[in-house]
């Protein structure tokens, strides 16, 4: 609870508006809108595969079951989170997957304020159902989670809001930026001095003592539970277990403990050089996470090279258990773009997975080794500018994105490169209220086998329409279940879901006797 609490805090002040500086609204960001604030989305996808596909990064399995059910596939799309009129505050996400022109699986989820359902063919005849916001599939197909309401949705559920909501959150939750900016200012020192070519530059230290993170973060409890403002809008967004648990003033005394308890191994850190142009020359973070996700410490580094590129280092350090090393993972790539070619990026980076290992040693004291699992990557994205002009219905825009992705994994020699191509087109008149289109492509090329897969999609978003109340007849609640039974629940669930898989690899696979 603590350290989902802590990073609560931290997302709140983050809710912060993206100005437009354009004459329309980009493309992007309209389908994004229009989905976001009442409007459905719909599309197909269609697949496709080389002939005999086999992938070195997947097992045999993954490969069998792939090649069977993928090639000749469609898949059809329908979703609406409904905002006005009957169906405000209900959803719903429908999910069917044909294979030569029948029927081979399927999955819908509806839900309004209060409950959402969940069925599938994969699944059989089991109709789940949940508190809204309680509970997710996968939750239910790993391992138990707890009884305390996930911050991951919640965070969802906030930064997906409508916005009518978001411009009230904005307003909010402004001056509670002011305070800790003002805060901040305390903590803050700044420097000029010469870099190593001689050149004048300003330095900017923030370093805030871990108990003074926790005593601006009950500041800031204390403050928002007084607000009614933000309490009224939070509640608007939140299910009701999230609300009991998060909204209740009762609950302060418990989590200013839970924050007295909650142990930050270290002081945050940030350290910025500005050139005298104002431009970051170098950049560095250190945040303690204090065990959020099983995160000690996430660090974060930006070194420039010129105006347009530099080199990025994210690292995650993890929580260490007795007689094993450990887990750190390590994100760094350089690149950006260049002058002459703005609309053109490329990067080029490393990704390292290292994880405590799970060995069997038996040497006394001894601790096992780690391992690691290293991928090298590419990266290169070309978006021309959005071009409009005029039609008969208005004016016409469009968009066109081209990304192509190489993954060379170094740890595994039976994998080979593997190669992404993206080829995407947002497409639609300028009115905000006018549809946008979406249709491209996307290849896996296995570089080593030379197989391929590639999902062509089309697909707008559309006028809103009836979605059905979630129907909780002959559902099942796991929130209802005994651990026993919930454990039993699980095991049935998954045993079933992988029966669906190999009973559709099979259908498929083998042609049908006439």
């Amino acid at each position: 609870m603590k350290r989902r609490l802590f990073s609560l805090i931290l997302a709140l002040v983050l809710l912060t508006p993206l100005a437009l500086a354009v004459e329309y609204t980009p493309l992007d960001q309209k389908l994004m809108l229009q989905v976001r604030n009442g409007s459905g989305l719909t599309g197909t996808l269609t697949f496709d595969a080389s002939q005999g596909a086999q992938m070195s990064a997947l097992d045999p399995a993954t490969n069998t079951m792939l090649s069977s059910l993928l090639p000749g596939s469609t898949m059809d799309v329908r979703f609406l989170r409904a905002l006005f009129g009957a169906n405000k505050g209900r959803e719903e996400l429908r999910l069917t997957l044909q294979k030569s022109g029948q029927d081979a699986a399927s999955l819908t989820y509806v839900a309004d304020s209060a409950v959402a359902t969940l069925t599938s063919t994969l699944l059989g005849d089991a109709v789940l159902a949940y508190g809204k916001g309680d509970a997710t599939l996968g939750g239910l197909l790993g391992k138990p989670g707890t009884a305390w309401p996930q911050l991951e949705p919640l965070l969802l559920v906030l930064n997906s809001a409508d916005n009518d909501w978001k411009k009230g959150a904005d307003a909010a939750l402004e001056r509670y930026s002011a305070k800790i900016s003002v805060w901040m200012q305390s903590f803050t020192r700044v420097s000029t001095q010469k870099d190593a070519q001689g050149k004048t530059v300003t330095s900017t230290t923030v370093v805030i003592p871990a108990n003074a993170v926790k005593a601006q973060a009950k500041q800031l409890l204390t403050d928002l539970y007084q607000d009614a403002e933000v309490i009224a809008l939070l509640q608007q967004r939140l299910s009701a277990k999230e609300a009991a648990a998060y909204l209740d003033k009762n609950m302060m005394s418990a989590f200013f403990t839970s924050l007295d308890a909650l142990t930050l191994s270290q002081d945050v850190s940030i350290e910025r050089v500005f050139d005298a142009t104002g431009n970051i020359s170098s950049s560095k973070i250190s945040l303690p996470m204090g065990g959020y996700q099983g995160i000690d410490v996430l660090d974060a580094s930006y070194q420039a090279i010129d105006a347009l590129n530099g080199t990025t280092a994210i690292t995650l350090k993890f929580l260490t258990t007795e007689q094993q090393p450990a887990p750190v993972w390590t994100l760094t790539y350089t690149g950006g773009s260049e002058a002459d070619s703005p609309d053109a990026s490329a990067y080029k980076g490393t990704l390292t997975l290292q994880d405590g290992s799970d060995q069997t040693t038996f040497t006394v004291g001894e601790a096992a080794p780690s391992t690691s699992r290293v991928y090298d990557f590419n990266l290169d994205i070309q978006q021309p500018p959005e071009v409009y002009q005029q039609s008969e219905r208005g004016m016409a825009g469009r968009k066109e994105y081209q990304v192509t992705l190489l993954v060379t994994p170094k740890s595994n020699d039976a994998a080979g490169p593997q190669s992404f191509h993206l080829n995407a087109v947002l497409s639609g008149l300028s009115d905000d209220r006018a549809a946008t289109s979406m249709e491209g492509t996307l290849t896996w090329e296995d570089l080593k086998t030379e197989g391929s897969y590639t999902v062509s999609f089309k697909g707008k978003s559309a006028a809103p329409w009836n979605i059905p109340a979630p129907d909780v007849t002959n559902a099942t609640r796991p929130d209802s279940l005994s651990a026993t039974q919930l454990a039993a629940f699980q095991q049935q669930l998954s045993l079933t879901l992988q029966q669906s898989l190999a009973g559709l690899a099979a259908r498929f696979l083998v042609p049908a006797q006439q």
